[in-house]
């Protein structure tokens, strides 16, 4: 291998910088979890859609959650368009609704569900990412937690 490093070596610090990715991902799975215990098991009511009960707005209106669930349900700027903030920055940051409604294979039922899948395979691998080039700068991979 180039430079002296063998391969031996690269997979040593590959599996040594795993482990934080590792962590992430159970905590997060953790978090998940009691989330969707306390929410009947239904990851709509994690995205926290605004309800309106006599009149009055239960929940905040507007967060990032809710654009990407609006853009994901219904990509179509003329129809979606009027339930984002700000649709020109909303579409700007189109990549992770369009995976969602992807994986969903367009199904609104399935939609809230890929859009937790790839939250936590994005905190998976942007971990490892961080352990990884950390551990290759000689740097405790433990920090990417």
């Amino acid at each position: 291998m180039a430079w002296g490093v063998s391969h031996d070596m690269v997979q040593k610090r590959s599996l040594r910088a795993l482990w934080p990715a590792l962590v992430a991902l159970a905590l997060s799975c953790f978090f998940v979890g009691w989330r969707l215990s306390h929410a009947g098991w239904d990851a709509l009511a994690l995205v926290e859609l605004p309800r309106e009960v006599d009149g009055v707005t239960t929940t905040p209106k507007g967060y990032d959650g809710q654009f990407a669930y609006y853009i994901a349900i219904d990509p179509t700027p003329k129809d979606v368009g009027p339930k984002l903030d700000a649709p020109a920055y909303r579409y700007q940051r189109i990549l992770y609704p369009l995976l969602a409604r992807a994986l969903a294979l367009a199904d609104p039922a399935g939609i809230p569900w890929t859009m937790l899948l790839v939250n936590v395979l994005a905190h998976f691998l942007g971990t490892w990412a961080v352990a990884e080039t950390l551990s290759g700068y000689g740097i405790w991979p433990g920090y990417a937690l």
